[in-house]
C-alpha cells in the first residue's frame, strides 16, 4: 500500500504553507506593480510640470563681438488650454523675465484645443512682451485653433509676429537678422520673403521657424542659426531607446542642437505637452547664448 504524501501544515489549522518560491514572487510581482504605479504617477504628476532650465552656448562664425554673449529665451509649444492652464504658464515666464535674457523666441503652438486657449495664451503673451522684447511664428495648432486669432491678437500683446519677415537689430554699428517663416504643415512659407532686402552672406541671421522638418530646406542657405519646437521632445522616451512618437518625417530632429552645412539647429522640448504625460523628456526653456568666433 502506497503511503499518502505529508501535507504541508502550519501548526494544527492544517493550513497549506506558501512555499519560499511562491512568497518571492508574490513580492517580486508587488514591487513591480508599485514601481510601475510609481512610474505612472510621476509621468503624469511630476515630469510634465516639471521645466530644466540650461544654457546653450552656440558658436556663430562671423557673429559682431557687440552681440558676443546675446542670450535668447526660447519659450516655445506653450500649448495653453488643456492641459496647462495661465498658472501653469505663468511661473515659467516669471523665470524667464528673472533671468532677463535679451529676447524672447517663441516658435509656434501657444494653444491647444479649448474654447478659451488663445484668451489664456495671449494673456500670458502679454505678460512677457511688456517686460522683455518677443517674437512670435505660428505652428499647427494656431491654425488649428483658428489663425484670425493669432494674426489680430499677437499684436495686441506688444509682442512681433516674424511670420515671413525680419527685423534687425542694432548694437552701434553692428547688426543682428531676426527672420522668421511661417508653418509647414499648414502655412505658406517663404524665406526669400523674410530675407528680402538681407545679405545672406554677410549679416548674421538666426531664423525662427516652427517644425523642424523645414531644417532640411534652409540648412546651407547663409541662415546662421535656426530655432524650432513642434515635437516636444516626443514626451515620452524610454531609457536607452529613442521617442517612439516623434511627428516628423526626419525624427533625428526629435530635440537638442545639430549642426549641417554650416547652419545650426535647436530643437526645443518645448514648455507644453498634449496630452498630460512626459518621461524622461522634460519640459525646457533653452537660454541660446550667441557666441561670437571673431575673438
Amino acid at each position: 500500500m502506497t503511503d499518502k504524501p505529508e501535507q504541508e501544515n502550519s501548526g494544527s489549522g492544517g493550513k497549506r504553507k506558501i512555499s519560499r518560491r511562491r512568497f518571492l514572487t508574490y513580492v517580486a510581482l508587488g514591487a513591480a506593480g508599485a514601481g510601475m504605479a510609481t512610474t505612472a504617477a510621476y509621468a503624469r504628476w511630476v515630469e510634465p510640470f516639471w521645466v530644466e532650465y540650461h544654457d546653450v552656448h552656440i558658436p556663430i562664425p562671423g557673429l559682431p563681438l557687440e552681440f558676443d554673449g546675446f542670450t535668447i529665451a526660447h519659450v516655445t509649444d506653450l500649448h495653453c488650454g488643456i492641459p496647462l492652464r495661465g498658472e501653469d504658464v505663468r511661473p515659467v515666464l516669471e523665470r524667464v523675465v528673472t533671468r532677463k535674457p535679451d529676447m524672447v523666441a517663441v516658435t509656434g503652438d501657444l494653444v491647444n484645443k479649448i474654447h478659451d486657449s488663445y484668451d489664456i495664451a495671449l494673456g500670458e503673451l502679454k505678460y512677457i512682451a511688456e517686460k522683455l522684447p518677443t517674437y512670435v511664428i505660428p505652428g499647427n495648432h494656431d491654425y488649428w485653433e483658428g489663425i484670425e486669432n493669432f494674426v489680430i491678437g499677437v499684436p495686441k500683446t506688444g509682442a512681433v509676429d516674424l511670420t515671413n519677415r525680419h527685423l534687425v537689430l542694432k548694437r552701434g554699428n553692428a547688426e543682428l537678422v531676426i527672420a522668421g517663416i511661417d508653418d509647414l504643415w499648414e502655412g505658406r512659407p517663404d524665406l526669400d520673403a523674410a530675407l528680402k532686402g538681407i545679405d545672406r552672406d554677410a549679416q548674421s541671421i538666426i531664423l525662427l521657424l516652427h517644425n523642424p522638418d523645414h531644417f532640411i530646406t534652409v540648412r546651407g542657405t547663409g541662415i546662421d542659426l535656426v530655432l524650432a519646437g513642434h515635437t516636444h521632445g516626443g514626451q515620452v522616451k524610454p531609457p536607452f531607446m529613442k521617442a517612439p512618437l516623434v511627428p516628423l518625417r526626419n525624427t533625428k530632429y526629435a530635440r537638442g542642437f545639430f549642426r549641417e552645412f554650416g547652419t545650426s539647429l535647436y530643437v526645443s522640448r518645448g514648455v507644453g505637452m498634449l496630452r498630460q504625460v512626459r518621461f524622461n523628456c522634460r519640459p525646457e526653456v533653452a537660454y541660446i547664448v550667441l557666441r561670437s568666433t571673431n575673438q
